[in-house]
């Protein structure tokens, strides 16, 4: 009979925590532009650094990813009479099918790699989109959405000309008619469509938003500290983690 270090170290259950390779938890959040969802993963991730959390927060944002392509191309152009891009361009080809490509890559490496949190920052409004992006991801990740409801459109309204006053000399300008086509076969996710838990918010602005927003950040949390404790209980079926990870 094997003594008891030798059968500790033989026991895939017996792993340290450092050693197992536990699936990221998706997080992708549903709504139109301007009700909150930056806002909301902004704080999230701000809150985890404070608390030390044993989980990184990675952000994956179809704006910050455009706009970013946006600026790196304007500022290849060599004349100062061309004319600008702007957001509204990289939402048509050619330019929304790099960034699409760009998109995918990151999901397909965060579900490959990373170890923590990953949010999914974009409107995510029609069941297509979001299968899309099911497709990319391990089914052994489980993926929670939170979405952002609008329950006062005239709030809203006032939240995307503040949004774009602010942003009036940068280019950063979503206008109406992008909304309009990012809401064509918009519905409300479901579980069906293979989610792990649907959370409902509020958008930025209404009645209760803060609050909203804080309880909704803590139940991801817990989310994350369940997903954790499965992986662990069922460590049989965990491998140890690849020498680099994100």
């Amino acid at each position: 009979m094997q003594s008891g270090p030798s059968l500790f170290k033989s026991n895939p259950r017996h792993q340290s925590l450092d050693q197992l390779q536990i699936p990221p938890l998706f997080v992708m959040l549903s709504g139109k532009p301007c009700t909150g969802k930056s806002t909301w993963r902004n704080q999230l991730l701000n809150h985890f650094d404070v608390l030390k959390f044993q989980a990184q927060v990675k952000i994956i944002s179809s704006d910050d990813l455009a706009f970013k392509f946006m600026d790196e191309l304007n500022n290849e152009s060599k004349s100062e009479d061309a004319k600008k891009l702007t957001y509204h361009d990289m939402c048509n080809p050619p330019y929304n099918e790099k960034v699409e490509a760009k998109i995918k890559e990151e999901i397909l490496a965060a579900n490959q790699f990373w170890r923590g949190i990953v949010v999914l920052d974009r409107t995510f409004l029609t069941p297509q989109r979001r299968q899309e992006v099911l497709n990319l991801i391990d089914k052994n990740n489980p993926v929670t959405v939170v979405t952002f409801d609008i329950h006062d459109n005239k709030i809203w309204h006032q939240n995307l000309k503040d949004r774009n006053e602010r942003n009036q000399d940068t280019g950063y300008i979503i206008t109406e008619s992008i909304v309009a086509n990012l809401s064509v076969g918009a519905t409300a996710p479901k579980l069906e469509e293979g989610f792990k838990k649907i959370i409902h918010c509020p958008s930025i602005g209404e009645e209760g938003w803060q609050k909203a927003f804080a309880l909704t950040q803590i139940e991801v949390k817990k989310q994350q500290q369940l997903h954790r404790y499965h992986t662990i209980v069922n460590v049989g079926s965990v491998h140890p983690s690849p020498a680099h990870s994100l």
